[in-house]
């Protein structure tokens, strides 16, 4: 059981890492739809989280284990509720811990395109989806939002651009200053180019559609943004698998950025929310995490669900309020500890206004500590594992 754990733990880990990584469906995804237990990821994080999760699972095989005692058996399985226990009463006492209360004076409108992605880089919508976003996000409520949150890639037009049809200046700009609201800020995904080099960009604008802060997506998606060894796997067909006119360039990675009328935020574009102690830099933290993506090519199916169920770990692990807008959904706000507050229905167009939870007060354990907390228990389940293979083989010697 213990070598298990520890094994699965180290393959999670390596899974996450090792070129470039993809921590999909982590096995301590299966505890968001439970609150109190989820928050064991604010302890050890994800990947952790995992490692204790397996321990819990395959303890029952312990009944079956013919090299112990039965007094032992029943002790393994003993440990393993108690674990189980210690974990979700931790988690229920820090969740009555929360403080309930939103960010003073910020109110959000996230919204949700629902733009079909066979239609998302057609040349001939591109002012059909840049009025889209606009009518969407001045519909009724607009006067009592501070900020706006469209998703990844949001719209064809740029803020920077080597091509000056592609380029939001002048009659562009004057009515994409009317979906700023007066007290805060627009936050969008767009598309940014300069000097033959392409990035996947989030925008802060401010009033009169001017760009106060970008951030670059520095994690990007093998084969989908770029492609590894291209000079070599192109000789035998191999291209991107999604839209693509070349490879982008990577930013420089996590980072805080500055919101007028809002606490600094650490954007995070599409699949960078999946990488558990990757999602907010640690010299300067943010007051909350915000993950626009572009989900529409997963169509409807789970990929979505999984998608947002990772993101939300992401929030328990760091102690910071989620906001996540996407083009397809899933459109939604958690708190700090990874509780869902308001939601959009997946494939729907729509705003979601809504509030933002606060951080918690200090940086979780996790945030703090990392991985080097999932290295002791990985240490300690093999030194357990080794230990009881020990005994047993002294046991069955003396006898």
């Amino acid at each position: 059981v213990f070598a298990l754990a520890a094994g699965l733990g180290a393959a999670e880990w390596l899974r996450g890492h090792l070129f470039t990584g993809f921590p999909w469906n982590l096995v301590a995804t299966s505890w968001v739809d439970l609150a109190p237990m989820m928050q064991g990821a604010a302890l050890v994080g994800a990947y952790g989280l995992g490692c204790l999760t397996v321990i819990i699972a395959a303890a029952p095989v312990l009944l079956w284990e013919p090299g112990l005692a039965r007094s032992h058996r029943w002790l393994g399985l003993g440990a393993a509720l108690v674990l189980l226990a210690g974990l979700w009463v931790w988690g229920a006492e820090r969740l009555a811990g929360a403080d309930p209360r939103p960010v003073e004076g910020v109110r959000l409108r996230l919204v949700q395109g629902n733009i079909e992605q066979t239609l998302k880089w057609d040349a001939s919508r591109r002012e059909q989806t840049f009025a889209h976003y606009i009518a969407l996000t001045r519909r009724p409520g607009f006067e009592t939002v501070t900020h706006v949150i469209w998703p990844e890639t949001a719209i064809d037009y740029r803020f920077v651009s080597d091509y000056p049809a592609a380029l939001i200046v002048g009659e562009r700009q004057q009515r994409i200053a009317t979906a700023i609201p007066a007290a805060g800020a627009l936050v969008l995904g767009a598309i940014r180019d300069q000097n033959r080099q392409w990035f996947n960009s989030v925008h802060v604008v401010g009033q009169g559609g001017t760009v106060r802060a970008t951030y670059d997506k520095y994690h990007l998606v093998p084969f989908g943004e770029y492609v590894p060894l291209r000079w070599l796997l192109r000789r035998i067909g191999v291209e991107q698998i999604a839209h693509g006119f070349g490879d982008y360039s990577a930013g420089l990675g996590p980072a805080t950025v500055p919101v007028p009328a809002a606490p600094s935020m650490s954007p995070l574009v599409c699949y960078e929310a999946i990488f558990p102690g990757e999602v907010a830099t640690r010299r300067e933290r943010p007051g909350w995490l915000l993950n626009v993506t572009n989900d529409a090519w997963f169509g409807l199916t789970s990929g979505p669900y999984q998608h947002f169920a990772s993101a939300r770990l992401r929030a328990v692990e760091e102690g910071l309020p989620l906001v996540r807008a996407a083009n397809t959904g899933i459109t939604a706000v958690t708190d700090a500890y990874g509780r869902v507050r308001a939601r959009l229905a997946i494939m729907s167009t729509a705003v979601l206004d809504a509030e933002l939870p606060r951080a918690t007060p200090q940086p979780t354990f996790y945030a703090r500590l990392g991985d080097r907390a999932l290295l002791v228990l990985l240490l300690l389940g093999l030194l357990l594992a080794v230990a009881i293979d020990l005994r047993h083989f002294a046991l069955h010697n003396h006898r």
